[in-house]
């Protein structure tokens, strides 16, 4: 990602470099912007309200125009020289002090954005900019050690809402267990029209999950009862692949027992539309012997187990199962802790289908090593 400066230093250069101008009020059609959220694929709605957004001075009705006219003919070498004018003069004024943030342009508006450091006023300030009003995949990453303001961008998320065709929204932290959203509750309603999700915060407050639209869903969080709860009992009838990271923390817990799994395991069996499951979890092989025979495997076209604690007793039950497990098309049982003998038969069993890489306890390593090469 391109160098950010942190959101207090980004807003004093906002102020002396004459960037608040950006966050005025832009012209608006509704009607126009109406028919691009029905079809946001189609050029035709952008070239439109391009051209209506040069009639009220808006320059970037131009890059909307140029933008669009591409899309319809990429090769056309005229359009390709005019936009990147365009971009390289008035993308700063256009964005501001995102425009040192990652981003993505397409049809005239920007595609993608990556804020770093982001808060409650980012989020403000982004939304008032006409050249995010049909942003397509946000990305904020989450400030550590400051629990408080996370919370408050969670607010802010919830009273502005989000861009009406945004189908991805990520909200992460790279030092996951430092950082904590607190409850997130209120926010479901403003994610029904999200279909790729990733929370990636140590201590998070789920509550009841409302996903009517969510296809892939990545969570990265600590285990607690409450959490496992929240996840038995979600409402997410689209969602096709789950990943659930809970960390190596659980190693030492005391109060989640390997059955505390069972409720998520027979709600994901229910649901019938999961296909692609990736959970990473201390109890890693307690889930892989319960998971033969029931619903959840049998939806499954893809399973990963890694960074648990799955061991040779684990996997010779999973070889003495061999036929329960044949229609995957992929198995991922890395960094756990079975030994070169049982990934050997596993590798001989499922051939190039079955992962089982960086094993922890494996006592020929140069046996290891031609097992997987």
């Amino acid at each position: 990602m391109l160098a950010t400066t942190s959101s207090s230093q980004r807003r004093s250069v906002a102020g002396r470099s004459g960037y608040n101008a950006v966050v005025s009020a832009p012209p608006r059609n509704l009607e126009l912007e109406a028919v691009i959220v029905r079809e946001p694929d189609a050029p035709d709605g952008y070239l439109v309200y391009g051209d209506w957004l040069l009639e009220q001075g808006e320059p970037l009705g131009e890059l909307v125009s140029v933008q669009s006219a591409r899309a319809m003919d990429p090769l056309d070498e005229d359009l390709a020289r005019r936009e990147k004018v365009l971009l390289e003069t008035h993308a700063r004024s256009w964005v501001g002090y995102f425009a040192r943030s990652r981003h993505t342009w397409k049809f005239g508006f920007l595609e993608s954005i990556v804020v770093s450091e982001a808060s409650a006023e980012d989020c403000a300030e982004l939304h008032a900019l006409l050249a995010a009003r049909f942003l397509r995949d946000l990305e904020l990453e989450l400030l550590g050690h400051r629990n408080f303001e996370n919370s408050q961008l969670i607010s802010a998320l919830v009273e502005g809402g989000l861009p009406p065709i945004l189908r991805r929204l990520a909200l992460e932290s790279s030092n996951v267990r430092s950082v904590s959203l607190g409850s997130i509750r209120a926010l479901y309603p403003r994610l029904a029209s999200i279909n790729d999700l990733t929370i990636r915060a140590w201590d998070i407050d789920l509550g009841p999950i409302v996903l009517p639209n969510v296809e892939s869903l990545a969570l990265t969080t600590d285990l607690t009862l409450a959490t496992l709860h929240a996840l038995a009992n979600a409402h997410w009838p689209k969602l096709t692949s789950l990943s659930l990271d809970f960390g190596s923390r659980t190693y030492e817990s005391e109060t989640i027992e390997p059955q505390a799994m069972d409720p998520l395991v027979a709600a994901l069996g229910r649901s019938g539309s999961l296909r692609h499951l990736t959970l990473a979890v201390w109890s890693g092989g307690a889930v892989l012997r319960q998971l033969a025979g029931t619903d959840l495997l049998a939806s499954l076209t893809s399973l990963s187990l890694p960074r648990g604690a799955i061991g040779d007793d684990d996997g010779r039950a999973l070889l003495e199962q061999e036929g329960a497990f044949a229609h995957l098309a992929a198995i991922d049982l890395s960094d756990n802790q079975l030994s070169s003998e049982v990934c050997m038969a596993l590798k001989n069993a499922f051939g190039e289908r079955i992962t089982v890489e960086q094993q922890g306890a494996i006592p020929d390593e140069e046996a290891y090593d031609d097992i997987v090469e």
